[in-house]
């Protein structure tokens, strides 16, 4: 693997590259499109990143956001960004939701696993229901607890009740993000998973994958692509040895948008 460089100072090796193939983005949405918000209900896209997406599936280069979000959810934060989700392929609840672009969803994706995790939403709720600060969200793929606004304090204890339930619900795992745990089926699925998946039914030898994220969710979307695509990671959460370059911030993701859309355009 490269030293993970700024891929915006590395352009003419990563145009290189990319030459007589076609690029494909997988994008994560929080910390890599839209910055780390309190909230997550107010998580916008940049308007930098929403305008260089825009342009390049002008130019024919498909997008696909892979995000650990719901899709639904996904479908509202995308909108009140200004950017239009019609066309778009989404991956949503870390690639369990897939719907767009003629593509079918995922096996796993079905009413068994919806109800190992129905089974668990309420007895978390109610444990978790004096721990000041904590937000429980359900997805159809996911139960994400969020402790963002919780006591530090109060954290391993609210680890060790979802503990409890994973050891006491079978076929569910607990994973982790940025001020989150999770809540999902013990399958083997993730972003990753859902990257291969896409790219086996466009079936396209010429296609580039490029994996762009910045969480540990996102480090499976990143092994997917090294070998024959390109993998950035975004911020310091993901530790080394698994993206090809590195970006500082969001910010740093819109301005290589941005110069990967001036290179489609001109080509």
């Amino acid at each position: 693997m490269p030293e993970e460089n700024d891929p915006c100072q590395e352009m003419p090796r990563i145009l290189a590259k990319l030459a007589g193939r076609r690029p494909a983005l997988f994008l994560d949405f929080d910390g890599t499109l839209a910055p780390i918000v309190p909230r997550a209900a107010d998580a916008r896209a940049l308007p930098q990143a929403v305008t260089a997406i825009g342009t390049l599936r002008q130019a024919g280069m498909p997008v696909v956001l892979v995000t650990g979000r719901a899709r639904a959810d996904l479908v509202q934060r995308l909108a009140s960004s200004g950017l239009e989700p019609e066309g778009l392929l989404i991956a949503g609840s870390h690639g369990y939701e897939i719907e767009g672009s003629g593509i079918a969803s995922p096996p796993v994706a079905n009413a068994e696993t919806r109800a190992r995790l129905a089974v668990a939403f309420e007895p978390l709720r109610q444990r978790l229901a004096h721990f000041q600060g904590t937000e429980i969200e359900g997805k159809a793929f996911a139960i994400a607890v969020h402790w963002r606004h919780a006591d530090p304090n109060d954290v391993p204890a609210i680890e060790a009740v979802i503990d409890a339930l994973v050891r006491e619900v079978p076929g569910l795992r607990k994973t982790h993000g940025k001020m989150v745990f999770e809540l999902r089926p013990d399958v083997a699925w993730d972003k990753g998973a859902a990257v291969t998946w896409i790219l086996a039914q466009w079936d396209d030898p010429l296609i580039m994958p490029i994996f762009i994220g910045d969480d540990v969710t996102d480090i499976d979307g990143l092994d997917a692509v090294r070998v024959g695509g390109i993998g950035i990671a975004v911020g310091s959460a993901i530790p080394p040895g698994h993206a090809h370059y590195r970006l500082p911030d969001p910010e740093g993701v819109a301005r290589f948008l941005g110069m990967l859309g001036t290179f489609s355009v001109q080509t």
